[in-house]
């Protein structure tokens, strides 16, 4: 395998935003290989940049670490798991 050639290879997949193993998969090689190949001609790019993720409103367990989860059938859980009034 020539690796310069297949680094002109990788570097034309990669600027059509190919994945990592879709390049591997175009090129018959591994995925590792193709990012070896790149990383030691000091072309190595990330794929993609991920969005950062939206922040989770903080639940109630992450608020009180020590409270103890209600049991299902519980009044205050009631309606999680069933459509009618709690009886009684």
């Amino acid at each position: 395998m020539d690796e310069e050639k297949v680094c002109k290879q990788i570097q034309a997949l990669r600027k059509q935003n190919y994945g990592w193993r879709k390049i591997a998969k175009e090129l018959n090689i591994h995925h590792t290989t193709a990012r070896r190949i790149m990383r030691q001609a000091g072309l190595y790019t990330p794929a993609r940049q991920m969005p950062p993720r939206p922040e989770k409103p903080v639940s109630n367990a992450v608020q009180r670490p020590t409270a103890h989860p209600l049991s299902p059938g519980h009044p205050l859980t009631w309606l999680l798991i069933s459509k009618e009034p709690f009886p009684g």
